[in-house]
């Protein structure tokens, strides 16, 4: 099959699934484009997944789209995710719980941003606040570490290559929604109180 033989609305399709498999969320301020157009043909994608028991999620309040399991039985015999969970380290939970908190308050109060923005510099100082390792060598590879984990969940989005701006995305209020903050909260209190290996959150 050649170019030529493809329509427009083929091509549009094939580029969704696609992107709906390789990614765990499409973000619409990341790509309005192809989030225009997986709301555009969502139900031709929905029975292109359903062989795959999958269920599309549109969220167009957040502006995020994502892939869910369509029943729990099924999925535990499947025995393979799409979209595979993540627990996340202190760091990484302690700064989740911190961006969610930074949103919710720009939405609050709004400012001249666009969006919701948090520098390197400052991610970096409110960990050294909670530092228990000492050796700054040892703080650094933590604290990149719980960077990378951030980036790769789409919470944290570089608004340009090498900027050390990120901007805090809608994916911080989908994994911690407000009704879960308070236990969340807790959890981080108990660690840092205690000064133990918390058990990551599986998001």
């Amino acid at each position: 099959m050649t170019l030529s033989q493809v329509t427009k609305s083929e091509l549009e399709m094939a580029g969704c699934l696609r992107r709906l498999f390789k990614h765990r969320y499409i973000i619409r301020n990341q790509n309005t484009q192809w989030f225009q157009a997986i709301v555009d043909h969502r139900m031709k994608l929905q029975q292109c997944l359903d062989p795959f028991f999958l269920t599309l999620i549109i969220d167009e309040a957040l502006g995020v789209i994502w892939l869910n399991e369509a029943d729990s039985e099924i999925e535990e015999k499947l025995s393979f995710r799409v979209g595979r969970k993540k627990t996340l380290g202190p760091l990484s939970s302690l700064v989740l719980f911190q961006l969610r908190h930074e949103r919710l308050q720009f939405y609050l109060n709004p400012e001249e941003n666009v969006v919701p923005l948090m520098r390197y510099e400052q991610l970096r100082e409110f960990l050294k606040g909670f530092n228990t390792l000492g050796v700054d060598a040892r703080f650094e590879k933590a604290f990149q570490h719980a960077l990378k984990e951030l980036k790769e969940l789409q919470v944290l989005v570089e608004t340009h290559q090498n900027s050390g701006v990120f901007e805090i995305t809608a994916i911080c209020d989908l994994l911690l929604p407000l009704d879960e903050i308070q236990s969340y909260q807790a959890k981080i209190e108990k660690y840092f109180s205690q000064n133990d290996h918390l058990n990551g959150e599986e998001l």
